[in-house]
């Protein structure tokens, strides 16, 4: 991915896996994407100031934003905060960048990238209720064409029609203290 970046590609998808993702679509074959993560950013940023919002900064990062909703969360604490473009910058004046990514920011970056292709997300906010992850499975098996999650997609599934797996930001956590 340091190639990618230093070639201009600023997407959560190297070139290669975007291609074989491409190609496995035009053939009606599967993608399984894996990221050790969920939400949308591992962390938030003013991009003036440099403040990293509290909340986002818990824990070596266990803060996170959740896009759908416009929150930044810390599931290690249970606290929320409304996520704004100036969100705690102390300056009061830089736009607020979300760095990194999860499960939420890869199935958008997915459905930007291929807006025929039926996305199908799973990490632990989307299957929250008993039978979430049957119905996910099973939605996937069916329509589905990338499925996006975290660790409980790394593990027994069975899909022969699946073709390429990708391991998203693979060393994102190569350096967390834990």
């Amino acid at each position: 991915m340091a190639a990618e970046f230093a070639a201009g590609n600023r997407r959560v998808f190297s070139t290669a896996l975007a291609e074989g993702i491409a190609t496995g679509s035009n053939a009606a074959k599967k993608t399984v994407l894996f990221i050790n993560r969920r939400g949308s950013a591992r962390f938030v940023l003013c991009r003036t100031c440099g403040h990293v919002p509290e909340v986002s900064a818990l824990f070596d990062g266990a803060g996170r934003c959740i896009a759908a909703r416009r929150l930044l969360r810390c599931h290690m604490v249970r606290l929320s905060r409304p996520c704004s473009r100036r969100l705690g910058t102390k300056c009061g004046d830089g736009p607020v960048r979300e760095f990194g990514a999860g499960t939420e920011r890869v199935a958008a970056e997915a459905a930007r990238l291929f807006p025929s292709a039926v996305i199908v997300r799973m990490d632990s906010d989307t299957t929250t209720r008993i039978g979430d992850h049957a119905r996910l499975l099973d939605r996937f098996a069916g329509a589905g064409d990338i499925l996006v999650g975290t660790q409980m997609v790394a593990k027994g599934l069975d899909f022969p029609t699946v073709t390429l797996v990708g391991a998203v930001a693979a060393d994102l956590d190569l350096h967390v203290a834990d």
